[in-house]
């Protein structure tokens, strides 16, 4: 099984939640906090962003916006 099996599980699966579909923050978290794989896609998201710029960090993952994860990932350095 891959790492990111739970990935297939994301009530997000199919689609964008980069704000390229037009729907606002409150709407992306919302189908997040739905999600049965919500902690998994957090902690991915905290792990893979660490390593990007702050430019990169983008959209909704795990039910927090970018600048969430963003504090998130700052508080945890």
């Amino acid at each position: 099984m891959s790492a990111l099996a739970w990935q297939d599980q994301a009530a997000c699966r199919g689609h964008r939640l980069d704000f390229t579909d037009g729907r606002t923050t409150r709407e992306h978290v919302a189908v997040c906090c739905r999600c049965p794989v919500m902690d998994e896609c957090l902690a991915w998201a905290l792990e893979w962003e660490r390593f990007l710029s702050r430019d990169y960090v983008a959209g909704t993952a795990g039910g927090h916006s970018a600048p969430e994860r963003l504090r998130l990932v700052g508080a945890a350095a």
